[in-house]
């Protein structure tokens, strides 16, 4: 609405140089209360959090923040980086969407690691077998080692899944496999290996899903109905074992006519 009213000569006195103008933010997990805003780019990640989402909770102390399932995410010693694409960048991770999802701690992170590669798995379509084949190998991987049955042998298997899924990719949702898990594989190692090691409890994976609505409270609502969506796009349990690219059998020659 702003660059609407104002123009685009106002709009690019907002923000940096290199990244001028606004950015819609989508705040969300263990902060005050919910929300959507705009901010003028350069915002810090923390100035985000309290302007859009009351702040984090003071019990839960902030354990890291991603901008979404496509970059790293921002461990806490970086929540004064500034939202801007160049910065985002040189710490690692990325802007993306700017939707910050605050995890407190309390919350493990490979919790976090395998919520997000169970969503990469199922949203593959599958046209490149790496990507959909070692995105379930590594979201299944991940899931034992949440649910108190993995070992280092499920470790090992998702440290190899992650080093070939991208073989091949036509698109970056593989590469955001390597993006996100890998960081919290390296960044958080400490929590990963003693679940390998058979010393944490059993957790659950951390949904991850879009939000279907904020009310005027702030609480937020998840499309629940991701936790039953199938590798094939379906929700029939069992599900089929065909890739949702399969069905689409002249996939391969359409390609080759495009």
């Amino acid at each position: 609405a702003h660059i609407v009213a104002e123009g685009a000569d106002w709009f690019r006195e907002l923000g940096t140089d290199d990244s001028p103008g606004t950015v819609v933010c989508t705040v969300t997990g263990d902060v005050a209360h919910g929300g959507v805003g705009e901010v003028a780019l350069g915002t810090t990640v923390r100035e985000a959090i309290a302007a859009i989402g009351g702040g984090t909770i003071p019990e839960l102390p902030v354990k890291a923040v991603l901008t979404g399932v496509s970059a790293a995410p921002l461990p806490v010693a970086l929540l004064d980086t500034p939202l801007t694409y160049e910065d985002m960048a040189g710490a690692g991770s990325g802007l993306g969407t700017a939707s910050l999802m605050v995890v407190g701690e309390g919350t493990d992170m490979t919790a976090v690691a395998a919520g997000v590669a169970r969503f990469l798995a199922v949203e593959s379509c599958g046209q490149c077998t790496p990507c959909k084949a070692d995105g379930l190998t590594l979201a299944d991987a991940l899931d034992r080692l949440c649910t108190g049955s993995g070992s280092q042998a499920d470790l090992d298997t998702a440290i190899g899944a992650l080093t070939t899924i991208a073989d091949g990719a036509r698109c970056n949702l593989a590469s955001q496999q390597q993006a996100v898990v890998g960081a919290i594989l390296s960044g958080w190692d400490d929590e990963v290996v003693r679940r390998a090691a058979g010393r944490a409890e059993s957790v659950p994976p951390v949904l991850i899903a879009g939000v279907v609505g904020i009310d005027d409270e702030g609480d937020v609502a998840i499309d629940e109905a991701r936790r039953t969506k199938q590798p094939d796009w379906t929700h029939d349990t069992p599900w089929s074992g065909s890739y949702p690219a399969d069905e689409l059998g002249d996939h391969a020659n359409r390609h080759e006519t495009d």
